[in-house]
């Protein structure tokens, strides 16, 4: 290995350790998943981990336990599993190493105009520490957030062919990769991938360079297809085609959107960027500046990042539903925001390497006083409803659970029980075969324990149900109080 190319692995395995060590700053201390909080209490967070825990098991997706995320999360989630059964650790090494690809791929993106390290590199943190701190960011460990670093490399790949520099094959097989890994984890994000192919090949097309678009297409699929092949292989394997269709294909498409007209899913598409944009000031703020400092500067790459960021916000929004956490795709634009501002300061004379230092070392500060999650850093175990009812739970030999009218509350998770329903808690759509389960389980008392919250259990049904209460607890999640009830099988023996 000649000097020159030394010196450009040890500059990329320093950028590469910069993005690790910052990346485990802010996910420590801002994500739920962390080792320093009890457990992650968030629903979506213990739905992964029950249903990558009953994989693990031996229980087929969507046929024996259903979630309706992309398979590939719920492997991931049993891969965090097997890393640590008891706890959210595993998850917090995933969330971790994603989140520094997220910032490796940003660094790319702004080394695209800049060679200045104190920019490129110093500029991350802050990156990180807007994130972190936004609302969509939320408990941690959001599908969203697993694939910022396949948007944010999208993104780079889309600039470079923009600015007309060298793109390798390898570079696109790559983009195939991410193409793949998201589309099966959650198909929605895909819009940045969708909004820069339509830009690419229609000035391609225009340009009359048809062969281009074939060498893309060809292998950009060849890396889809290195991802899809083990996802499809798994449900042949197990006979389970006609469920993956039905769990993750048809329910999203026809049954969790909510059927609007499309010019209203337009408008809404609308709405819910603005109302994201103005929730999420940490990093909307850059976002936008990013977005006019481009169209200012009159920089070529203008027309690509509105064709960006509107195609993400419309495969985001276009099925009529809005979560806190949707929006967090949107963060990535923040990159040329922060760059913006840090080029303008620089040109101005304010931009001082001491005062920039000193910014930096306080961002792990600003992000504990303002994270929205790090009031339960004070909880023990033993103070979470989750690990309560375990205690009660684990006295019956083998015992099964309900999670009955709510998102996985982490009960499954703190009792360590794989779910014997398929629909093993509330979910964001209902079907007859969802609700005659539910009711019937309920009904015939077909588990030892049933976990409810914010009512008592009977009032749901007008029959007698063969459970009694045994114990009830109150825990703050999302801004209120929440009381969880904990109901016994009356013939139940411990």
């Amino acid at each position: 290995m000649d000097g020159s190319r030394f010196k450009k692995l040890r500059f990329e395995i320093s950028v590469i350790l910069a993005c690790l060590l910052t990346a485990a700053v802010f996910i420590t201390i801002c994500s739920k998943n962390s080792f320093l909080y009890p457990m992650n209490d968030w629903g979506d967070a213990n739905c992964f981990f029950t249903v990558g825990k009953a994989i693990s098991k031996g229980k087929l997706l969507y046929r024996d336990i259903f979630e309706q995320k992309g398979p590939l999360l719920y492997f991931l989630y049993a891969l965090a599993y097997r890393i640590s059964p008891e706890s959210f650790f595993g998850a917090y090494i995933i969330e971790l190493l994603s989140f520094s690809a997220f910032l490796y791929t940003a660094n790319k993106c702004l080394r695209l105009y800049t060679d200045k390290k104190l920019l490129h590199i110093g500029l991350l943190p802050f990156l990180a520490c807007a994130v972190s701190l936004s609302i969509a960011f939320y408990h941690g460990g959001s599908v969203e957030e697993l694939s910022l670093f396949c948007l944010t490399y999208g993104m780079y790949l889309f600039l470079r062919m923009e600015k007309g520099l060298a793109v390798s094959k390898k570079m696109h097989i790559a983009s195939g990769l991410a193409i793949g890994y998201v589309f099966w984890i959650k198909y929605t994000v895909l819009g940045l991938f969708a909004g820069g192919f339509v830009y690419i090949f229609y000035r391609l097309v225009k340009q009359k360079k048809y062969g281009d678009i074939g060498k893309i297409c060809t292998l950009n699929f060849l890396g889809f297809a290195f991802v899809s092949m083990p996802v499809v292989a798994y449900f042949i394997a197990e006979n389970g085609l006609e469920y993956l269709w039905q769990g993750y294909f048809y329910n999203n498409i026809f049954v969790y959107s909510d059927g609007k007209f499309i010019l209203v899913k337009l408008g809404l598409t609308l709405v819910y960027t603005v109302v994201t944009l103005a929730l999420n000031i940490p990093y909307s703020v850059f976002a936008v500046l990013g977005i006019a400092w481009v169209f200012y500067t009159k920089k070529q790459e203008a027309r690509l990042l509105a064709f960006l960021a509107g195609f993400s916000a419309f495969f985001i929004y276009f099925g009529g539903v809005n979560y806190k956490y949707y929006g967090l795709p949107l963060c990535i634009f923040a990159i040329f925001g922060m760059y913006g501002v840090a080029e303008w300061l620089g040109k101005n004379g304010w931009l001082k390497a001491k005062v920039f230092g000193v910014l930096l070392a306080l961002l792990p500060l600003v992000s504990y006083l303002l994270g929205s999650n790090t009031y339960l850093m004070k909880y023990e175990k033993s103070d979470m409803p989750q690990y309560k009812f375990a205690e009660t739970i684990n006295k019956v030999d083998d015992p099964t659970l309900f999670n009955y009218g709510f998102l996985d509350g982490g009960f499954y998770f703190a009792a360590d029980i794989v779910p014997t329903n398929k629909y093993f808690c509330k979910l964001n759509f209902e079907s007859d075969e969802k609700t005659a389960e539910t009711v019937n389980s309920i009904l015939q008392g077909k588990t030892d324990f049933v976990v409810c919250w914010d009512k008592p259990l009977e009032t749901d049904f007008e029959e007698e149900i063969p459970y009694v209460c045994v114990d009830t607890a109150v825990h703050y999640f999302q801004g209120e109080d929440h009381t969880y009830y904990l109901y016994q099988r009356v013939n139940v023996k411990q």
